[in-house]
């Protein structure tokens, strides 16, 4: 009996950079699950080194979705068993929320930016259209409304530490000569 995988959507708006190089780390290390299946869906364009490693590691992904084909992305993020949204404060993930609308879907939304202050607090209407809400640090627990929906439904929170294969600086730092 075949078991039916699980369809991950990462969406995100982009990848490159801090958050982008902690998403493919571990969409790297996920690869060989064979109870999910992952697919990176961006709204913009992909940095050209995270293209690379996305094309090395064999990671499904697709970019440009809200410029080039947003009925592609409403079909990827339909088609997915569990919507993986990977926020911070960038405008296409905002117009996409507040303007369009996602179709219906089980939204676990990560949020990589404290939430403390302007710019980077976690808007209430997230907390209302997710199923759960990923923080990257307690701190976020602070922010003033995150501390509220807390305490209406706690359940609906958690923090998972995060940060990307550190082993690549490890061997630069054993290279280092000092004088």
């Amino acid at each position: 009996m075949q078991i039916k995988r699980i369809k991950v959507v990462h969406l995100a708006p982009h990848v490159g950079g801090g958050v982008g190089s902690v998403l493919i780390d571990w969409l790297n290390d996920t690869k060989n699950d064979t109870t999910m299946e992952h697919t990176l869906a961006c709204l913009d364009a992909c940095h050209p080194a995270s293209v690379e490693k996305l094309s090395k590691y064999k990671i499904n992904y697709e970019d440009n979705l809200y410029k080039k084909d947003r009925k592609q992305l409403i079909d990827i993020i339909e088609q997915a068993d569990v919507v993986l949204l990977h926020y911070w404060n960038h405008p296409l993930l905002a117009h996409l929320l507040v303007t369009d609308g996602l179709p219906s879907c089980r939204l676990i939304c990560w949020c990589h930016i404290s939430g403390l202050h302007e710019p980077s607090t976690i808007p209430s209407y997230l907390i209302d259209l997710a199923d759960k809400i990923i923080f990257t640090s307690d701190i976020s627990r602070g922010a003033k409304n995150i501390k509220e929906a807390i305490e209406k439904n706690s359940e609906k929170f958690e923090t998972i530490h995060s940060t990307r294969n550190l082993d690549p600086f490890l061997e630069l730092a054993k290279k280092r000569k000092f004088s």
